[in-house]
């Protein structure tokens, strides 16, 4: 015994078993029977058969004719494309780099700031200007404020949340109060 405990012990072969092929298997799987080669008997022209034609399968597709789309090939999302040469798909790429400009909800939220201290500058100054267009000079000053805001790219997007906040202001609260100091226009 000086094998080792892995190996399955060897089986004998019977007899002209060694170099026997299985038996094809039978059913649907198994090639058709091949026919009986006819053999010209002497003094008869012999003919060659021919193959049937190959059946076409239907991912081929004719010569000359654009490839059909199949529901399976149009389920794989596209594939992305190759990195440049030398470089790993696998590689991570650098980060885009942020961008440093401020964006709409900052601009919001200082305009609702800006229009609660035009609120407080109003009522401060309604006193001192005898004219109720006089007294709105918080509100303008910050509109136009914002307005000049606009004309820099980079404090675009800022200023577009503080004109929006600008814009309800003057249409929730500044509108409504002129129609009533002014009577609705009666």
């Amino acid at each position: 015994m000086d094998r080792p405990p892995d190996e399955p012990p060897e089986q004998p072969h019977p007899e002209g078993s060694e170099h026997e092929e299985p038996p094809p298997p039978a059913g649907p799987e198994a090639p058709e029977a091949a026919a009986p080669e006819q053999t010209a008997s002497p003094g008869e022209p012999s003919v060659p058969t021919e193959p049937p034609p190959a059946e076409s399968s239907p991912d081929e597709t004719p010569p000359g004719e654009p490839p059909v789309a199949t529901p399976s090939a149009m389920a794989y999302p596209p594939v992305p494309p190759a990195p440049p040469q030398g470089q790993s798909p696998f590689e991570q790429q650098p980060p885009e780099e942020k961008d440093s400009r401020p964006g709409v909800g900052p601009g919001v939220a200082t305009g609702c700031g800006l229009q609660v201290l035009a609120v407080i500058l109003f009522f401060l100054t309604a006193g001192i200007i005898p004219s109720f267009f006089g007294a709105l000079w918080p509100f303008i000053l910050f509109t136009i404020g914002a307005a000049l805001l606009m004309l820099s790219r980079r404090w675009r997007r800022f200023a577009t949340g503080a004109l929006i906040v600008a814009a309800a202001t003057w249409i929730v609260v500044i509108g409504p109060c002129i129609a009533i100091i002014n009577g609705f226009g009666v």
